[in-house]
């Protein structure tokens, strides 16, 4: 079986990314919770957990083989 590795350079910026994601759903997070919008508030929420979940994956991948 044979593993494609990953270049660190670009999981460390996926990261970032994911990082930045988490900090406007925050934001947005918030503001429905002051409004009272708690459809908006769960899918904050969920987007959250999933650039939670997309972090720990290039986490993961950093472990692995480099390219």
């Amino acid at each position: 079986v044979m593993e494609i590795g990953y270049n660190p350079k670009d999981l460390w910026r996926q990261i970032a990314y994911q990082y930045e994601e988490i900090q406007s759903e925050t934001d947005w997070l918030n503001h429905y919770i002051a409004t009272g919008e708690i459809e908006c508030v769960e899918d904050c929420v969920r987007n959250i957990i999933d650039s939670c979940k997309a972090i720990l994956e290039n986490t993961e991948h950093l472990k692995g083989e480099p390219m």
